[in-house]
């Protein structure tokens, strides 16, 4: 190879790793949100970062020296908004991003008219162990549900992901949802106009009363005397047979309001692989390797979830909802195949596959009233009943003989009462409640397993 090609291969090379280079960097936003005034820090603004387009990239709340940071960015054209209650909201054009940015953020305080408090702009309210809040314009503009609002208030505490549309909390606990003081499901969270939400109410430790769940995120809404609403809400793979799908029919008359929702989620394929590695070593014998090498098995899964729901609501006096549910998990293929080798020899197959349908019927009354003097009264009953079926079927075999096989086989009814009637005195700083909680449940099971194995179980709780 002569010097000139030398040159140009050197060259060639040099630019290729310049572009892959670039092409592969992340640029981050990052700074500190201030006081115009004072340069002093603004603590726990929140921070939201949208494309120029208006559409929502992420958001955030500064910490308490006011810092904030978004990393993996592309090159592009950003707009960073920011507020925090008792300042004026600013937003910063940031064009052609090519490389990282260290901002500092100047908000000027904001003037209030002691005479009379508008919302118009980001406020919370904090009390004891809750905070209310009310949405801003700009997130009620940029959600198109009541999950992708709460989103966007980057409530601490929680995470929110947009794509399952599920909400967990940081701590591990369970995120218990209401409407109005009702308990619902994440797919009824999506079904609401964000112009239905008044505020959003916090509690980010539920207490004893609500059992496993560590926070609760009460939706406060309101609703029109007529009209109705219908919708959907798709979201399929294109590559795989595998989606959820929630349709939804909301209906209002008067006082009353009529509900449909229905959801649905499937998924199916033939590639469920396995791999596990085992060693076993008995008395008087020589050490045994076991390794099972996945080779494919089928995968399918179908759910099906449908609420009828209707309530009554006179002022903020009376509250009356009632929601008849069913829903059905079918779960007929986790199979694995897989090959069988012992001491690095291959012996045989494995099929293990397990199946399982869960049928589960519901009613769920809920009842409120407020009395005088800041006192309400709340009843609330729920009736269940649940039935599961499990199988399983595990064989070991060449191509001969079986090895080994094993079954087993469970079905089980359960049928349950819940019942819980609390009162509740308000007060200037607080609010005291107390009331009772009665659980009653019967379940009876079969196991088949080298024999049919039955046993009944009367459980009975008042707290």
């Amino acid at each position: 190879m002569d010097l000139n090609k030398k040159h140009l291969l050197y060259l060639t090379v040099f630019f290729l790793f310049l572009s892959l280079n670039a092409s592969g960097q992340s640029n981050s936003i990052s700074g500190r949100v201030l006081n115009q005034n004072t340069k002093e820090s603004v603590e726990y603004a929140s921070v939201v970062l949208f494309k120029q387009d208006s559409v929502f990239l992420n958001g955030t709340t500064a910490d308490s020296i006011g810092r904030f940071v978004f990393t993996n960015l592309t090159s592009d054209d950003y707009v960073l908004s920011v507020s925090c209650m008792g300042f004026e909201a600013k937003k910063i054009l940031l064009q052609n991003l090519s490389e990282s940015a260290e901002i500092d953020v100047l908000l000027n305080e904001s003037v209030l008219s002691l005479g009379e408090i508008v919302i118009s702009a980001s406020s919370t309210i904090n009390k004891i162990n809750q905070r209310i809040v009310f949405p801003t314009k700009l997130q009620l503009n940029h959600s198109a549900n009541g999950m992708q609002l709460l989103n966007t208030m980057m409530l601490p505490g929680l995470n929110i992901n947009p794509m399952t549309n599920t909400i967990s909390s940081f701590d591990g606990g369970k995120v218990m949802l209401q409407i109005n003081g009702v308990n619902v499901t994440s797919e009824e969270i999506q079904t609401l106009q964000p112009c239905q939400i008044r505020r959003v109410e916090y509690l980010d430790y539920a207490g004893i009363r609500y059992g496993a769940a560590s926070k609760i995120v009460n939706f406060i809404v309101i609703r029109d005397d007529k009209g109705g609403v219908i919708g959907v809400d798709l979201m399929n793979s294109l590559n795989i047979l595998a989606g959820g799908d929630v349709l939804f029919a909301k209906f209002n008359k008067g006082k009353s309001e009529y509900t449909l929702n229905y959801t649905t989620a499937f998924q199916k394929f033939n590639s469920n692989n396995r791999t596990r590695t085992g060693s076993y070593q008995f008395e008087n014998s020589t050490p045994i390797q076991r390794d099972e090498i996945g080779d494919g098995g089928d995968y399918s899964y179908q759910m099906h979830d449908v609420t009828f729901g209707y309530n009554y609501q006179q002022s903020d006096s009376v509250f009356f909802n009632a929601k008849l549910k069913y829903a059905l998990t079918n779960h007929p293929h986790n199979d694995f195949k897989s090959n069988l080798i012992e001491n690095g020899i291959k012996i045989g197959q494995i099929f293990d596959g397990v199946s399982q349908k869960i049928n589960t019927p519901s009613i769920d009354l809920y009842y409120e009233r407020g009395l005088k003097n800041q006192q309400k009264v709340y009843a609330n009953i729920v009736g269940s009943y649940a039935k599961v079926d499990t199988g399983r079927n595990y064989i070991e075999y060449d191509n001969a003989n079986t090895l080994f096989k094993e079954q087993f086989g469970l079905s089980s009814d359960k049928y349950s009462l819940i019942a819980e009637g609390i009162y509740e005195k308000g007060f200037t700083y607080g609010s005291l409640k107390f009331g009772a909680k009665h659980i009653q449940s019967f379940t009876k099971q079969e196991v088949q397993q080298n024999g049919v194995f039955k046993s009944d179980l009367n459980q009975m709780e008042t707290q």
